[in-house]
C-alpha cells in the first residue's frame, strides 16, 4: 500500500506547491493518515482547475452519484476544495494544488517534528 502513496506523493509534487520526499518518507505517512486509498486514487485523477463531477466521472470511470458523495466528503474534509458551481449549477472541485501552499508551513512544521523524534 506504501508504494500506491509514493505515488499519490510523486503526482502532488509535480504541483506548483510542490510535495517534496524526504529521507525518512514521512511525507507518505502523512498521506496515508489523510487519504484512504479510494480517495487517493481519486486525487490522482483530479486537475489544478475547477471542474464538475460529470466531466471528472467520466474521466475516471466512477458514477458520478458515487463520486459527487466521495468529492463532498473529501472537501469537508479539507483534502481538495469545492469551489463553487459552473453555469449548469454543478459544484466545482479541483485539488489541493493551488492552495497547499498557503498550507505549506504547517506540513513542514509536521515534518520537522515528526524528523526531530526518530533522532
Amino acid at each position: 500500500m506504501t508504494n500506491f502513496y509514493k505515488k499519490l506523493a510523486r503526482h502532488l509534487d509535480k504541483m506548483p506547491a510542490g510535495f517534496p520526499a524526504t529521507d525518512s518518507g514521512v511525507e507518505v505517512k502523512i498521506l496515508e493518515r489523510l487519504f484512504t486509498q479510494d480517495e487517493a486514487d481519486i486525487v490522482l485523477g483530479l486537475n489544478m482547475w475547477p471542474e464538475s463531477v460529470p466531466v471528472i466521472a467520466q474521466r475516471l470511470s466512477m458514477d458520478p452519484e458515487r463520486l459527487g458523495d466521495t468529492l463532498m466528503a473529501m472537501s469537508q474534509k479539507g483534502l481538495i476544495f469545492r469551489t463553487g458551481k459552473d453555469e449548469e449549477d454543478q459544484a466545482l472541485y479541483d485539488s489541493l494544488a493551488k492552495e497547499a501552499e498557503a498550507s505549506n508551513e504547517v506540513v513542514w512544521d509536521e515534518i520537522a517534528a515528526y524528523e526531530s523524534r526518530e533522532e
